[in-house]
């Protein structure tokens, strides 16, 4: 049989090598990476399953943090008023695991809520819904821990909410 004399590799999600040791960079997923090793005497090749997470960031509560459903879901809320130009944190209040509430200027004014819904049985995601009762400018921002995806959500000062239902992150 002999040495390989060549190499190539298929990573599984476009990237491709023909060095023997390569480095390649993934994003979390799972992909199917295969190795086809050659030589005068002909080719062999071997494929395995590769799974890449974020290995679960932590969340920490705090007065402008929400952490939702067991602190995989990071949430942040920002605002602008009519008499300012810049967005300035809003206040975080957790209702339950997964419900939390967003005050912007005046303290204990609910005027966003947001509730993340766990459909992975359903249809592999996970949702967020978020409401407002504000016309204040206000973004969202949701951060899921495990995997490192962010969703974002945001209404425009001058405009009032309507619901947003979003299927914003995969299960696990």
């Amino acid at each position: 049989m002999g040495s390989p004399t060549s190499w190539s590799w298929n990573f599984g999600d476009g990237g491709t090598s023909t060095v023997q040791n390569p480095t390649h960079t993934f994003g979390a997923g799972t992909y199917q990476v295969s190795l086809t090793a050659s030589n005068a005497g002909g080719s062999n090749m071997k494929t395995q399953t590769v799974v890449v997470s974020y290995g679960g960031g932590i969340c920490t509560p705090n007065g402008t943090t929400l952490c939702l459903m067991s602190n995989r879901f990071q949430v942040t809320g920002q605002y602008d008023t009519y008499s300012s130009s810049t967005f300035v944190n809003a206040t975080a209040t957790s209702f339950s695991d997964n419900t939390g509430l967003l005050t912007t200027v005046t303290v204990g004014n609910v005027d966003v809520v947001v509730k993340m819904v766990n459909f992975c049985a359903l249809n592999n995601s996970w949702s967020a819904y978020i409401g407002g009762t504000t016309d204040l400018g206000v973004k969202i921002t949701i951060t899921d821990t495990n995997t490192g995806r962010v969703y974002t959500a945001a209404n425009p000062l001058g405009t009032g909410w309507d619901l947003i239902r979003q299927v914003a992150f995969s299960c696990p």
